[in-house]
């Protein structure tokens, strides 16, 4: 599913707590989109590319059930505004050489807090499928 055209000037989008499930739906068309919480839902697989969400200054995909590697979010790091991530509570696991020092210092500080797995071969040939 693809949200698009008829949100173009959304903002704010908090659907956390809502029972939610699959995976994220595409959301590069809402680039006024500022706040999303999708936290605390049962949303599986990957995190899909959001590098159009250029005015996106909260981020919280916490406590769901996402797996396999997080994206380049080094797009988000050129942003003027701080900006908030939360990725608690998830399956996520860093590639290999990752540099989180290309983000910003919350970002950074968030990442390395959640002491997240290098992805093995296998998540990172197949994300979003859970490792057993």
């Amino acid at each position: 599913m693809i949200l698009g055209a008829s949100l173009i000037n959304l903002t704010d989008l908090d659907l956390g707590y809502n029972q939610l499930t699959g995976p994220i739906p595409e959301m590069n068309a809402l680039t006024n989109l500022t706040d999303l919480d999708l936290g605390a839902n049962q949303l599986t697989s990957t995190i899909p590319d959001m590098s159009a969400l250029i005015n996106l200054t909260d981020l919280d995909l916490g406590y769901n059930q996402l797996t396999g590697p997080i994206p380049d979010m080094s797009v988000l790091s050129n942003l003027k505004r701080p900006w908030v991530l939360d990725l608690r509570g998830t399956l996520l696991c860093l590639p290999e050489g990752t540099k989180l020092s290309r983000l910003n210092n919350m970002v950074t500080a968030h990442l390395q807090s959640l002491n997240l797995p290098v992805c093995t071969d296998a998540e990172l040939a197949a994300p979003g499928v859970p490792q057993s």
